[in-house]
């Protein structure tokens, strides 16, 4: 006797229809008979299943079904193959997990101490340097004409793994009769410079590449296209380079 006449025999002997037979092991009346017709065979889970329900063993069950003890076999295979992957998987997944966590521990200290040292670091040097605040904006005037601004600053989340300020940036406005000349100092070795007129809408921009072939080498160039006096606008920039390299230098982000 095959396995599929031992499931009609089980679910005649409990006096039992093929729907209300499916219901036990969610499945539709088609497949019942579909296994009781030897056209298809249960899983592993739904042979342990029907053992326990109706307490037959899974030896009298499969006992001279041939196909059926062959399709375990070659099932009980695959499942050793696909245990044996997923838990290399896993293995591989842990060791990812624990290196990334070591490195994340190492930076999340890392961020702290470096977020500590740069926010305080910053508003303290506003601060020495007397800048005043209105709102967000922090202004520090040297001259009628010549003041230098900041913004407020805040490291980024630590999830962005970055351990400076997003934007480095520090203003000097130059109130030049007809005109304004902003000066823009984004990095410790350059800067953007441009020359707005108060009485047209013309802006007069030096491109970076320009500033770096002529900017503190060639003031003098420089000062005569924005009608500026050479001597104070070397004055400003370096005034505007000292301020930001104590603004944003930061030796634990190094």
């Amino acid at each position: 006797m095959n396995l599929g006449n031992k499931i009609q025999e089980i679910r005649k002997k409990n006096k039992m229809s093929q729907e209300e037979f499916a219901e036990i092991f969610n499945v539709t009346r088609q497949t019942i008979s579909s296994w009781e017709n030897s056209k298809s065979y249960p899983d592993i889970e739904t042979l342990i299943k029907l053992s326990d329900k109706f307490d037959i063993s899974l030896d009298i069950l499969l006992k001279e079904d041939k196909v059926m003890v062959k399709k375990i076999d070659k099932e009980r295979k695959n499942y050793k193959k696909i245990k044996k992957l997923i838990f290399i998987i896993c293995s591989l997944l842990m060791i990812v997990g624990i290196i990334y966590g070591i490195k994340y521990v190492s930076f999340s200290k890392r961020y702290d101490k470096v977020k500590n040292e740069i926010e305080v670091k910053y508003y303290q040097t506003l601060k020495d340097y007397n800048f005043e605040k209105s709102d967000r904006i922090y202004t520090l005037k040297v001259s009628d004409n010549v003041k230098f601004v900041a913004g407020s600053q805040e490291m980024p989340p630590k999830k962005d793994r970055v351990l400076h300020f997003y934007a480095q940036f520090l203003y000097a406005y130059i109130d030049n009769d007809d005109s304004i000349i902003k000066i823009i100092f984004n990095d410790f070795n350059d800067f953007y410079l441009s020359k707005s007129l108060k009485d047209k809408d013309e802006t007069i921009v030096f491109s970076v590449d320009e500033l770096k072939e002529k900017n503190r080498n060639n003031l003098e160039i420089i000062s005569k296209k924005i009608g500026y006096d050479k001597s104070e606008l070397e004055k400003i920039i370096n005034q505007g380079y000292k301020i930001y390299s104590d603004l944003y230098s930061c030796k634990l982000c190094k």
